[in-house]
């Protein structure tokens, strides 16, 4: 959490929450109930319990899952406290009808293709790309399992770094990308990136 991600309306998300303690080491054992959740839909209005916000320990990991259910088209915004520990995120999300799994060629432009390299992760897609750290963050990714079932999955991507050809994202593809599968990165019409700040190459 932390960062400004794309929704999709009526579909239930899932971001990603790791409270520290002082040392820096996950704090495990925080209920659902010990949360202090805020959630303000494109209105303004506060909607936590109406939307469903529920905070789930993976395990007993110190690692947390957060899921609700947007209604609304625009931008909303969380906030979870936990007053115990001293622990306090926010994050924002832009809701829009479609999903970035739906963007198309027809409604997309391919900026670039790389191939994926070797160390490869779910949330870490390692490739040919040469590009400074950065050039690629905020976009779309779209990973082809080319090896395998041929399915395609886009992320958002969340930081580009220009060793390894490295592309992150907070959330992971459903396999391990291989070496020798296919990225294109997408450029929309108009705007792409989270913040609605121009794309330009």
């Amino acid at each position: 959490m932390g960062s400004k991600y794309a929704i999709k309306n009526n579909q239930l998300f899932t971001d990603e929450l790791v409270p520290l303690d002082a040392a820096g080491s996950p704090i495990s054992g925080i209920l659902d109930a010990n949360w202090v959740k805020r959630l303000y839909d494109p209105s303004g209005s506060e909607v936590s319990v109406a939307r469903g916000v529920t905070v789930t320990e993976i395990g007993a990991t110190g690692y947390y899952r957060v899921t609700w259910t947007p209604n609304a088209l625009g931008s909303w915004l969380l906030t979870l406290e936990n007053v115990a520990n001293q622990v306090f995120k926010t994050a924002s999300y832009d809701c829009f009808t479609n999903n970035i799994d739906n963007l198309t060629t027809s409604t997309c432009v391919i900026a670039a293709t790389a191939v994926v390299g070797a160390g490869s992760t779910t949330t870490e897609v390692r490739t040919n790309l040469t590009q400074a750290n950065g050039f690629w963050n905020n976009m779309v990714m779209v990973v082809e399992n080319t090896g395998g079932t041929g399915e395609r999955v886009a992320r958002n991507i969340d930081q580009y770094l220009n060793a390894n050809g490295a592309l992150t994202t907070h959330v992971g593809l459903p396999w391990t990308p291989q070496a020798g599968d296919n990225v294109s990165i997408l450029a929309r019409t108009g705007s792409l990136r989270d913040d609605n700040s121009p794309v330009t190459f």
